[in-house]
């Protein structure tokens, strides 16, 4: 199942929205109330790092890779790490609309010209499927 969503030119959070979102923006997108420019899906292995063709390294708690406008999330993670670009929290601008395109079957993110395969990442190549 492949789900497409057009994004509007913008500043970004991608990764793991359980570390830059307030407890009820997260409480309230697990419970499916939360409407808006925030999407997230899970990964194909749950928690652990899923490198991205950008080359960066997005570290993942809650099962989930997710993205959300910077205005949107809080200025200090869940444990204390304040936001900043960089360390598996990763800040994202688009100069253009952009689509999210996200196949949940195989585990494969795309933000734009972004892409995170959480099904097939390097550090797993000897792990059978």
């Amino acid at each position: 199942m492949t789900q497409k969503t057009t994004f509007p030119a913008g500043t970004y959070y991608i990764g793991d929205l359980c570390y830059c979102l307030p407890s009820e923006k997260w409480m309230a997108l697990r419970d499916n109330e939360l409407n808006g420019l925030i999407y997230y899906s899970s990964t194909a292995y749950g928690d652990g790092s899923y490198t991205g063709s950008d080359g960066n390294e997005y570290f993942v708690d809650s099962g989930t890779i997710g993205i959300c406008p910077v205005c949107e999330i809080k200025k200090t993670f869940t444990r204390g790490t304040v936001l900043k670009d960089g360390n598996g929290y990763h800040i994202h601008t688009f100069d253009k609309d952009f689509i999210v395109d996200t196949d949940v079957c195989n585990g494969i993110f795309k933000f734009g010209d972004i892409t995170i395969d959480t099904y097939h990442d390097e550090e797993d190549e000897d792990r059978e499927y």
